[in-house]
């Protein structure tokens, strides 16, 4: 038995292993201390692995031939066993080795039914990932791992769920274990989230070879009209389009090194509420240079100056207020619910956008004028974040570095969204107050950015000329 342990081992498909080493652990005498709830999780293992084997068998025509092939191989073979062990029925010795043909017959058709229904979720069953785990130090104090109770796919196959018993590994181990466990598995991993209780833990994620593609073209077919939303497209992340709603979510915050796609995904976001009728305006201090295409001076108002920008701020905040005598005598208490009452005559929703906020709302070397305007724009600001949500006006900002320099604190508390881009420890965690975006956006990549939930997206590019002219 301690020979066929060693010597039964097939590198993909570790049918034998668990029950081997079930065997030899309740069979061999030395092993008879071990403790008792190890032989039970191999035997749990064994048995969620056929169910999980039966699930995916459903699915899997190769699998089903392959299972009746050998149905059919055993059965011909006992019923052609008189012609092949050369014996009759008649006396006592040929009875006996017909109760046998039976019995080995009927374990035959059992074992190799639950070895090939188990081979066929290779490699999501707990014959292949208890090798992983382990690798991975996901194991307990008596080298027990975690159990997979069931895998899922989503109906395109391309999104997929592992759910495990975590025999009481906390999640933030799994978290920390993250890389090791898309390195061995070849797999990009979404998300890590309880289930059911502490006890189960699922992991969503999609195959290494649909991870997110480097450059995606923009098409104004991702555009999505919502009479009763106002969704934009991100861009692309593992599970595919990524949309935030600004009804919800009412401002965002773009941050990120030179070079890292801020204006490029600013633009894009700026040309899809154009395109949803929204009330658009730009600061850009720069004197207009990064919107000087026709499209922009007919659609949007371009602002190039603070003073411009004070009195467009004053007008927006003028604009709230009207809306505010409206809803109360409307008795709603949002655009949304204002709009879904007044299809003919629905507001529009009003941005506000700026490229380089930090340009507008810095005061270092300002003279005092200089810096009584910025600090009543920066207050205003900071009123149009605080209720514009449901009056239906947003703020876009991007920046390269926003710390409290630059944004107000009460301006950057009140934005929902934060993206970055490429980043480093620092200005990961003044923007997003975490540090992944240092290490999850590669060093020379363009246009990846992270979302404060952690979602990785790669924004769009867009072909100015052929977009808008």
């Amino acid at each position: 038995l301690q020979m066929s342990r060693n010597l039964i081992f097939f590198k993909d498909f570790q049918i034998s292993r668990h029950i081997f080493n079930f065997l030899y652990l309740t069979m061999i005498k030395k092993d008879q201390k071990m403790n008792r709830k190890v032989r039970i999780m191999m035997v749990k293992k064994i048995y969620y692995d056929f169910l999980i084997g039966f699930k995916t068998l459903q699915k899997k025509f190769v699998w089903i031939a392959v299972i009746l092939c050998y149905l059919t191989v055993i059965s011909v073979t006992f019923i052609e066993r008189y012609t092949l062990l050369s014996y009759s029925s008649n006396d006592f010795l040929s009875r006996l080795i017909d109760v046998s043909c039976w019995t080995i017959y009927i374990l035959a058709l059992l074992s190799g039914t639950f070895i090939i229904s188990s081979c066929c979720s290779y490699p999501y069953n707990n014959l292949s990932l208890n090798r992983v785990l382990r690798s991975c130090r996901l194991e307990t104090l008596l080298s027990v791992t975690p159990t997979l109770v069931d895998f899922s796919e989503s109906s395109d196959k391309k999104e997929k769920l592992l759910t495990f018993d975590d025999e009481g590994i906390p999640i933030s181990k799994w978290e920390e274990k993250k890389e090791f466990i898309e390195s061995n598995l070849n797999i990009r991993i979404i998300d890590i989230f309880y289930t059911s209780g502490v006890r189960r833990l699922s992991i969503r994620f999609v195959p290494a070879t649909d991870a997110i593609p480097c450059k995606v073209q923009w098409s104004d077919a991702f555009i999505q009209k919502d009479k009763d939303a106002f969704p934009v497209v991100l861009g692309v992340s593992l599970t595919g389009e990524i949309y935030i709603n600004l009804c919800l979510q009412n401002s965002i915050l773009i941050g990120g090194s030179t070079g890292s796609g801020k204006t490029m995904l600013l633009k894009n976001l700026v040309y899809q509420t154009c395109k949803l009728g929204a009330m658009v305006t730009i600061i850009d201090l720069k004197g207009g240079i990064d919107f000087s295409k026709k499209y922009w001076k007919e659609h949007c108002t371009i602002i190039t100056t603070k003073q411009e920008a004070l009195a467009s701020v004053d007008n927006i905040i003028k604009v709230m207020n009207q809306r505010k005598i409206l809803f109360l005598k409307e008795q709603v208490s949002d655009i949304s619910t204002y709009n879904a009452y007044h299809r003919s005559d629905s507001l529009s929703h009003v941005v506000l956008a700026c490229d380089e906020i930090a340009s507008l709302l810095d005061v270092k070397g300002l003279s005092k004028a200089e810096k009584d305007i910025t600090v009543i724009l920066t207050s205003k600001l900071s009123e149009v974040a605080r209720l514009g949500r449901a009056f239906g006006v947003h703020l876009i900002i991007a920046t390269q570095r926003p710390d409290a320099t630059v944004i107000d604190g009460q301006i950057k508390n009140n934005i929902d969204c934060r993206i970055c881009g490429r980043a480093d420890q620092v200005l990961s965690k003044i923007i997003l107050d975490t540090t992944e975006a240092a290490t999850r956006i590669p060093k020379n990549s363009q246009g990846r950015f992270l979302l404060s939930d952690g979602t990785e997206f790669q924004g769009y590019w867009m072909n100015e000329d052929d977009a808008y002219g």
